[in-house]
């Protein structure tokens, strides 16, 4: 990895620093993070209870892999996360 590189933990390919973030816990480019919300977005999410691993109360669908703290629920579907 180059100076100004970074891997993306995803595609596993090297980008640079300014096309990659850290998503939930791992670095993830910008083409992959939209990869990701387009099957986000199109997901009939299951939701399950789920503590993040920064030990917060959070919702995990295993059918898009994702998890959206219940904090976080209201901004994002308009409703309290599912009651646990």
């Amino acid at each position: 990895m180059g100076d100004d590189l970074c891997t993306c933990e995803h595609c596993e390919k090297e980008k640079p620093w300014s096309d990659v973030h850290m998503h939930e816990d791992c670095w993830i480019c910008s083409e992959c993070e939209a990869e990701h919300r387009k099957g986000f977005e199109a997901c009939c999410h299951k939701w399950e209870p789920h503590i993040t691993q920064m030990g917060e109360e959070a919702q995990y669908c295993p059918e898009c892999f994702t998890a959206v703290c219940d904090e976080d629920f209201p901004t994002l579907f308009g409703q309290p996360a599912p009651a646990r």
